[in-house]
């Protein structure tokens, strides 16, 4: 029952810090870091693949309703959970040890932890921008979005969760 308390104010912290400041905050022109995606890398990693799913639309729909976009954050967040647990596959050797949330210390090594939140955020970023786009007339510019977008979450991500821990 603490792990879902836990999970619950974790949501609730990120989404209101996105919805009522980072929404409202533009720090050049082409940068808006989504850090409530934190939530969903934060997930438990024994949790089925439905409910990863299930919780990744819904958070993405909450965004949306609070951001304004039409399903944007619902397409971007589902994209994650449904690529989260195949990543963590992929960059952890011994993934029955895993247990809880992952975090900079659970994995086995910091930079198997690096490669999961860089292509997650990556993809989430990359989802919503260009949906948000919907045009390929200025594919460098809405190209450099995504990266400046996801480098300021990655380091944000990064900084808490080795403050946390």
């Amino acid at each position: 029952m603490n792990r879902i308390v836990e999970n619950i104010l974790r949501f609730l912290i990120v989404v209101l810090l996105q919805v009522l400041v980072l929404n409202n905050i533009q720090f050049i022109p082409l940068c808006t870091p989504y850090i409530y995606v934190f939530f969903l890398l934060c997930l438990p990693v024994e949790l089925p693949r439905w409910a990863d799913i299930l919780i990744g639309f819904a958070t993405g729909v909450i965004m949306d309703c609070f951001c304004n976009t039409v399903g944007f954050h619902a397409f971007a967040c589902t994209a994650v959970c449904y690529l989260r647990q195949l990543s963590i596959r992929w960059f952890v050797d011994n993934v029955d040890r895993l247990q809880g949330t992952p975090s900079a210390f659970s994995f086995l090594n910091f930079a198997a932890y690096i490669k999961y939140v860089v292509l997650l955020v990556l993809v989430h970023h990359g989802c919503v921008i260009l949906l948000d786009a919907f045009t390929f007339h200025h594919l460098w510019w809405t190209l450099l979005q995504v990266i400046v977008s996801s480098a300021i979450t990655i380091v944000v991500i990064v900084t808490y969760d080795i403050i946390r821990n």
